[in-house]
This record gives structure tokens, C-alpha cells and sequence, in this order.
């Protein structure tokens, strides 16, 4: 089924700019996925080469909840700290935990990015953003007036932040163009319908995606934003989960909190969350979260096909199938690689189900068999390169 759908798209919440008009777009690309329908992703389909990394065991990684890579870079927000390694050869760089009540300390830790032009880290506090040298000595903060859970830096002082349906006096709408010297909103979009305002809070999904060319997405939504040139969002993607998909009349309803609506959205085995989203010129990729279950929505953009992926396998060097888990996201990609994480059960299982004769002087066997190797090891990057390159 052809799944570039031309069409204009009339959202069922309403979610229109606040002080801008949002560029409207035609056609809008349709994504349908169909998590009825799972694949097993063969790596060598999509990518010619497959690298694994082992991450230095220097720092605990517990579970990610964001992954950023700059260049050689790999950024990861987990254990209440920002940790930095080298993609190449899983050396740990930095290490940020700054922690506390003190006027250069985080009370809440949501989300962090690197300016590389001042070779500086900087933390996204609940309403403030505090910036780090690369050693992690503190260098300056700035205030916001309203609270926020992801943000994404235009130029030196510019910032957009996403403030996941938390209203406050100085705003009402979920995405907000910031003037860090100025202290002040410059834009605002996506107003906060109120209703969900009152029990819809999530933390644990990235909004922006890549640095130089990001999109934007937020929950509950069925649209990912791209950004134009002077960086006024609009409808890039338009996202479809068949008879999963959350109609607009189930947000209506009335919840206590988000716990409460999350357990009938799962009785009904709705969709409504999704952890991250990235696109190159080949691929735009979905990370999903339905209940426990975690998929990948594959999106081959020369093709015009949609793939629901609930395992993989690197046939480049294995034969054997590894189910996804939470632990294997959240992925990365830019133009030359898709990243994701091998968790160090997830290796052993594979080479307990292997013919270990197959695997002799394979990068699986050499990781499986290195002596600093364990099950309470730190996370493995799986480095996919292109076939397009």
C-alpha cells in the first residue's frame, strides 16, 4: 500500500499558534504503522557495515533517558548525570552531576545539550538552564519564567523549549521561543488544551531529534513538526496506528492523573506515546511504546514503505533474533549511521543460542569473551552504516 497520502489534515485538538501562524503544508507525508503486522528487522537490509562499541564501565549507565550524538560525541542523560563518550572507541570523556540546592546546582534534571562552538554542556533544571564546562566546572545560568522538559538552541542566545502541558502565568502553550538575554518569550505555539493540562504529564519522551535539522514532537499528538528556515514549525509527518491509534474523544474523558489514563489506554491497547523520532535523507525512524512493549517504525523514504519491527538481527554476523526491549532505545541517527544500544543480557542470550564455531574472530565473540566483559557491564553501541553512502 502506497502510504504518501496527499492530503490537508485537520488535527482533532485544535492546536494552533499562539502569537504566530504555523506555516500549513501540503502534501503532508502519511506514516502508517501497524504494530499487527510485526518484521524482524535483517540489519544488512538497511546498513552495509555493523560496529559495536562497548562503553567504558568508568561510570554506571542505567537506563537512558536521552541520547544526543555531536559528531564524535555520544551525549547520555541517565543516573541523574550527564555522561559523554567517544562513539568511536566507548572512552568516557565527562561526566556532569551537579545535583542540589546550591545556586550552580539542578533540582531536577530533564534534559541537556552541547553548544560545540564553546565546548559547553549545558542542563535543562525545570525552569532554569545551567551551562558546564566540558570538565564540568560551573560557568553561568539563566532563568525561565515557565517550567520545561526539553529545549533545543537556535543561535547563542535563542532557545525553544517544550513545556509538556504545563501551564503557568507566562504561558499557556506547549512550545515557546525563548530570548536568553532578553528573559523573555519571543513565540509561542501549540496552546495547552486544559482539559489535558489537568491529568496528560510525561517526561520520558525526546522532543527534538537532530541538532542541525531538527523535528519536533509532542504528547499526545499525531504530528511530527518539522522547522523552517527561520524556525516556525510545521506539519512534517502525519502519524497513523490503525485500530490502535488514540481517537480524540478517549483524551476527553475524565482522569485523575496520567497513571489512570494510561491504564484504560492500554486496556483499549492504544498508542499514545512514543519515545523519539529521527530522519536523514534515507530513513525517518520511530521509537513506540505500547504498555510494555517497545517498536520500531521504519519509514523508507525511497521506497514509500513502513516497517513494524519487534526484533532484529545483524546477519552480518549472527543468526540469531533479538526482541527489542526499552533498553535498546532511545536510538540515534544521522546521516552515515543509526545508533542504538546491545544490553549486556541481550549479548549473552545471543551467544548462548549462537553456534560458537560461526562466531570465531567475530566482533560478538570478541566482546562476549573480553575479560572486563559482564552482565552488569555498561551498554554496547551498535554503529549501523548507510547502504546509501
Amino acid at each position: 500500500m502506497r502510504i504518501i497520502i496527499y492530503l490537508l489534515f485537520v488535527f482533532g485538538f485544535v492546536f494552533s499558534c499562539c502569537t504566530r501562524s504555523i506555516q500549513e503544508q501540503t502534501p503532508i507525508p502519511l506514516i502508517a504503522v501497524n504494530i499487527d503486522r510485526m518484521e524482524t528487522l535483517e540489519l544488512s537490509d538497511f546498513f552495509a557495515d555493523i560496529t559495536y562499541v562497548p562503553l567504558a564501565d568508568s561510570f554506571l549507565v542505567s537506563t537512558i533517558e536521552r541520547a544526543k550524538i555531536y559528531e564524535d560525541k555520544l551525549f547520555l542523560l541517565t543516573n541523574e548525570s550527564v555522561l559523554v563518550f567517544d562513539v568511536n572507541s566507548g572512552r568516557c570523556l565527562s561526566r556532569v552531576k551537579h545535583l542540589g540546592g546550591s545556586p550552580d546546582e539542578c533540582i531536577s534534571l530533564y534534559d541537556m545539550l552541547y553548544d560545540k562552538n564553546e565546548n559547553v554542556i549545558e542542563l535543562l533544571d525545570e525552569q532554569k538552564v545551567l551551562r558546564y564546562g566540558f570538565d564540568g566546572h560551573f560557568i553561568s545560568e539563566f532563568k525561565t519564567s515557565f517550567t520545561s522538559f526539553s529545549f533545543h538552541k537556535i543561535t547563542p542566545s535563542t532557545y525553544i523549549f517544550y513545556n509538556n502541558n504545563m501551564i503557568s502565568d507566562h504561558t499557556d502553550c506547549n512550545l515557546v521561543r525563548y530570548d536568553a538575554n532578553a528573559l523573555k518569550i519571543t513565540a509561542s505555539y501549540f496552546p495547552i488544551d486544559k482539559h489535558l493540562a489537568s491529568y496528560f504529564f510525561t517526561t520520558n519522551t525526546s522532543s527534538f531529534s537532530s541538532e542541525t535539522n531538527p523535528s519536533f514532537h509532542f504528547c499526545p499528538s499525531d504530528t511530527i513538526y518539522g522547522f523552517t528556515d527561520d524556525y516556525e514549525p510545521y506539519a512534517k509527518y502525519v502519524l497513523d496506528f490503525g485500530k490502535h491509534h488514540t481517537p480524540s474523544r478517549f483524551y476527553e474523558e475524565d482522569y485523575s492523573d496520567i497513571l489512570d489514563f494510561s491504564t484504560k489506554a492500554v486496556r483499549q491497547e492504544y498508542i499514545y506515546l512514543f519515545g523519539n523520532f529521527y530522519e536523514n535523507n534515507y530513513m525517518a525512524a520511530l521509537f513506540i511504546r505500547n504498555d510494555k512493549n517497545v517498536y520500531w517504525a521504519l519509514y523508507d523514504k525511497n521506497k514509500q514503505t513502513v516497517h513494524a519491527i519487534d526484533r532484529w538481527r545483524d546477519d552480518h554476523h549472527s543468526r540469531t533474533f533479538i526482541p527489542l526491549t526499552y533498553g535498546n532505545g532511545p536510538f540515534i541517527m544521522d546521516e552515515t549511521y543509526l545508533y542504538f544500544f546491545l544490553q549486556p543480557d541481550q549479548l549473552i542470550d545471543l551467544m548462548e543460542n549462537e553456534n560458537r564455531s560461526a562466531l570465531q574472530e567475530n566482533q560478538l565473540d570478541t566482546l562476549y569473551h573480553s575479560p572486563v566483559f559482564s552482565e552488569q557491564s555498561n551498554p554496547i553501541i551498535v554503529k549501523c552504516k548507510f547502504k546509501n553512502l
